[in-house]
């Protein structure tokens, strides 16, 4: 029986493809003085942002912190120490060491994009 795709990967593969299709938009209609083509990639932008503050990010958060503290507890139950024949300590060390660049896009939207703002209407909930 195939297992199905984690909901995180999902999530994380939606929110690629929405930054790209973002990047994309924003190459293409960069000066077209087109008010339909900008109001379309506000909203663009909007649903990115939203897709990384209500769904990608926390989901991140709580699968790291959720098999770091399964890991501390039992290794076993989430990653048995026969894998070490195939996997090599340098990969998985690698593999294990690189969820800081999955935070690297919110870093890098807030220092290298100093044009983006936050949202204005979040007083009114």
């Amino acid at each position: 029986m195939k297992s199905p795709l984690p909901l995180e990967q999902v999530i994380q593969a939606v929110f690629f493809g929405i930054c790209v299709l973002t990047d994309l938009s924003t190459l293409l209609t960069r000066d077209s003085g087109n008010q339909e083509q900008e109001r379309q990639l506000r909203k663009l932008i909007s649903l990115r942002d939203w897709t990384l503050a209500v769904l990608a990010f926390p989901v991140g958060v709580f699968v790291v912190a959720v098999f770091w503290t399964i890991y501390a507890y039992d290794r076993e139950m989430i990653y048995p120490k026969m894998l070490d024949n195939f996997i090599p300590g340098w990969l998985n060390h690698g593999m294990a060491k690189a969820w800081p660049l999955a935070f690297s896009p919110t870093i890098l939207s807030v220092t290298v994009d100093p044009s983006h703002k936050s949202p204005q209407n979040c007083s009114k909930y």
